[in-house]
């Protein structure tokens, strides 16, 4: 793979989703951030569940999907979100007003954590690491949260699916160990 998050808190965006909850309090900011991050017309919706990723900045990325996209497209980011005042403007209703706790917690970068798997060409919606046949097996720890504790209830016939699967991919020379030596 040429991206992989780093962090374990997966998010389920989305109002229909295992857990019955339903926040969409940044459904508006969110898809502003998308438009001028990606000069797109169009944006996927966190309320239909388009988006599901992990939270947070913390990942792994090859050069070859850094360079998918122009460097324009990095320089026009990194002015949205670091040269100017344009990011919080753009992302709220009302206009030339940010509230302290919004500068305070970086908002506009709080949701840029739910695109960076995009802007580096992985799907809109990133599966669960645990049952992601495309990662190795050191990488599908199972985060400890209680969001999580959900998911962590499944059969034991899935279990052990996901461990054939790892130990059927470990015999290829695609392997961790294989790769290592």
């Amino acid at each position: 793979t040429g991206f992989a998050h780093l962090a374990h808190n997966h998010v389920l965006h989305g109002c229909d989703n295992p857990r019955g909850t339903c926040d969409m309090q940044h459904g508006y900011e969110f898809e502003r951030m998308w438009r001028n991050v990606f000069g797109s017309s169009i944006s996927p919706s966190l309320a239909a569940g388009h988006v599901q990723a992990y939270c947070c900045v913390q990942f792994l990325v090859r050069r070859d999907r850094i360079r998918l996209r122009p460097l324009s497209f990095y320089r026009r980011a990194l002015h949205y979100f670091g040269d100017s005042a344009e990011s919080y403007y753009a992302l709220f209703p009302a206009p030339r007003f940010v509230k302290r706790d919004d500068t305070v917690g970086r908002t506009p970068c709080q949701h840029a954590m739910y695109i960076w798997h995009a802007m580096f060409g992985e799907p809109l919606q990133l599966p669960r690491r645990q049952m992601d046949s495309s990662i190795p097996l050191f990488m599908k720890l199972v985060n400890i949260e209680v969001e999580a504790l959900g998911d962590v209830q499944v059969a034991d016939s899935v279990i052990d699916g996901w461990i054939a699967a790892n130990m059927e991919l470990e015999l290829t020379p695609h392997s961790t160990a294989a790769r290592v030596n």
